[in-house]
C-alpha cells in the first residue's frame, strides 16, 4: 500500500486498467442506445452526465419498453443508492483541508472501480489523486459510448440483431460468476429470478408495468437476502 502523499499522475496511472475496462462496456451501451432510437448525441450526453454502468443500462431497458418517467426515477433511486454508502466510507480517508466543493466534485465521479481503486491503492485519498483516478474512466466511458453509437450505423442489419442482445448478456455475466461461488448471492438470485417470471406471467399482475414489476422482484429479493443472511458490521 502507498503510504506517500498520493498526486494526480499517481491516480492516473492507477485508472488505466478501469479506463479499458469502461470503454469496453460503454462501446456495447452506444450501440444498444442507438439501436433503441437515441441519437448519437443523446447517447453520449447519458454517459457523460451519469457515469453509472447498471443505471444506465436499467434505465434503457425501462425507456425501451414504455415505462414511465416515475419507473425510471425509483430504479435510479435505487440503482444509485449504493453510492452513497462509498461516499461515507472514502470520507474516512480523505486528506485533512478537502473542501466541500471539491467533495462535491469528486461525489459526481464515484463509480464502484473508482472506490475500489481509491480505497486499495492509498492511505489517504486527496483531492488531486482521487481527480486522477477518474480521469481516464470518465474519458473511457463517454467515449466508448459515442463509438459505439457512431458504428452502429456501420453495422448490418444481421450484427445489429445480434448486438441487441448483449445488455442481457451483460447482466448475466454479472451475477453468475458470484453466483457459482457464493450460496447467498445464488439464493437471492433464484428467488428474485422466480418472482419477476410470476410477476411477468401471472394474469394477477397483468396490470403492473414490466418496469415496476423489475424494481418489485429485485427489492424483495434484496429484502429477501438481507433477512436470510445478515452481515455483521465491522
Amino acid at each position: 500500500m502507498n503510504y506517500a502523499q498520493p498526486t494526480y499522475l499517481t491516480g492516473l496511472k492507477h485508472g488505466i486498467p478501469t479506463a479499458l475496462g469502461y470503454f469496453v462496456v460503454s462501446f456495447t451501451f452506444g450501440m444498444i442506445a442507438h439501436l433503441g432510437g437515441l441519437s448519437s448525441f443523446y447517447a453520449l450526453l447519458i454517459s457523460m452526465t451519469s457515469l453509472t454502468s447498471a443505471g444506465q443500462f436499467a434505465g434503457l431497458n425501462i425507456m425501451f419498453s414504455g415505462g414511465s418517467i416515475t419507473e425510471l426515477t425509483i430504479a435510479m433511486i435505487v440503482i444509485n443508492s449504493r453510492y452513497s454508502l462509498m461516499a461515507t466510507a472514502m470520507s474516512q480517508k480523505l486528506a485533512k483541508g478537502t473542501t466541500f466543493l471539491q467533495k462535491a466534485l469528486m461525489s459526481i465521479f464515484i463509480t464502484d472501480e473508482n472506490f475500489a481503486v481509491a480505497m486499495v491503492e492509498v492511505e489517504q485519498i486527496t483531492w488531486h489523486y482521487y481527480l486522477g483516478v477518474a480521469t481516464l474512466p470518465y474519458i473511457g466511458w463517454s467515449s466508448g459510448t459515442l463509438l459505439g453509437a457512431l458504428v452502429d450505423n456501420l453495422l448490418s442489419q444481421s450484427m445489429q440483431n445480434a448486438a441487441s442482445i448483449a445488455l442481457y448478456c451483460m447482466f448475466i455475466a454479472l451475477f453468475i460468476p458470484p453466483a457459482k461461488e457464493q450460496v447467498p448471492i445464488r439464493h437471492v438470485v433464484i428467488v428474485t429470478l422466480i418472482l419477476g417470471v410470476s410477476l411477468y406471467y401471472l394474469p394477477l399482475f397483468s396490470v403492473i408495468s414490466s418496469g415496476y414489476k423489475i424494481m418489485i422482484a429485485a427489492m424483495i429479493g434484496s429484502i429477501y437476502g438481507a433477512i436470510r443472511y445478515p452481515q455483521e458490521v465491522v
